[in-house]
């Protein structure tokens, strides 16, 4: 589910739970990137220099960050600036929930309303329920996500990861070929390396081994730098979708046989070992 058909599901349940927050509110038209609930301090004005048109702008203490894009750097307390859509819709002191998309980091943070809820004064007891009830939503809607990906993949597995080593140059280009889901560029090199991968808990999918190799771009340049970097330890999960078929079997970099090697160029493959955790709670309910 993308971004935008999430928030527009959450502002529907707390529409249902919370009708008097949304009574003169449209709900969010494009993506959101955090949201979050504080007081408004100051009206036409930024939080800091330079930033364009602040007589539209409002600068909101927050009280709670309910969910956020991970580059998005926010906590209780920050003083955040927001591009409002009609500043004459909020006066100092008011309780607000923001939907917002990320628009200048510099000396703070600068946002730009998608959708805001106004919270009535004589609610105000309940304020954390619909702090709660936000996060309720948007994590069933991770989880929905989560199993999708899941039933759509051809490989899932928790693994630690034993070695790791130059994938052969003989085979490395095997990974363009092999991976119908990527596109690459070509001018830049990826510097393949192999990293060998025992797999710990299955999570879909079928293997005759019990290792499997996982090949990765090593580069650090700025085409592979959403790509997973692993090393020798690291526990994590481990989804390879159907497209992306393992490449026939080649002779691993540390001459220990034929495995099947699956190519990990970006991060949607490689996933923290607390994913797989959870997805195993998940499958078994």
């Amino acid at each position: 589910m993308s971004t935008l058909a999430r928030c527009v599901f959450v502002s529907l349940i707390l529409l249902i739970m919370h009708p008097r927050l949304y009574a003169d509110s449209a709900l969010p038209e494009r993506g959101v990137d955090v949201i979050f609930r504080g007081v408004i301090s100051e009206i036409g004005k930024a939080s800091f220099p330079d930033v364009p048109e602040p007589s539209k702008a409002i600068i909101v203490t927050v009280h709670d960050v309910i969910s956020k894009a991970p580059l998005v750097h926010l906590a209780p307390n920050d003083r955040i600036t927001v591009q409002v859509k009609n500043i004459s819709r909020f006066k100092v002191g008011d309780e607000v929930v923001f939907f917002a998309t990320g628009w200048i980091v510099g000396q703070g943070l600068a946002v730009k309303e998608v959708h805001h809820s106004t919270l009535p004064s004589d609610q105000m007891e309940s304020v954390g329920s619909v702090d709660v009830n936000i996060k309720q939503q948007l994590g069933k809607q991770k989880d929905q996500a989560l199993l999708h990906r899941i039933n759509s993949a051809r490989l899932a597995f928790v693994g630690r990861v034993l070695s790791v080593k130059p994938a052969p140059e003989d085979v490395a280009n095997e990974s363009f070929e092999a991976d119908s889901s990527h596109s690459y560029e070509s001018e830049h090199d990826p510097e393949w390396k192999d990293a060998l991968v025992s797999i710990t808990n299955l999570l879909k999918g079928k293997t005759n081994t019990q290792e499997v190799v996982v090949r990765f771009p090593g580069s650090p340049d700025i085409a592979w730098r959403n790509a997973p970097k692993l090393r020798e330890g690291q526990e994590a999960t481990f989804i390879f979708a159907k497209g992306q078929e393992p490449s026939a079997a080649t002779t691993f970099a540390y001459g220990q046989g034929q495995l099947p090697t699956y190519t990990a160029p970006s991060q949607q493959e490689v996933l923290g070992k607390d994913v797989g955790d959870h997805l195993l709670q998940l499958l078994s309910k």
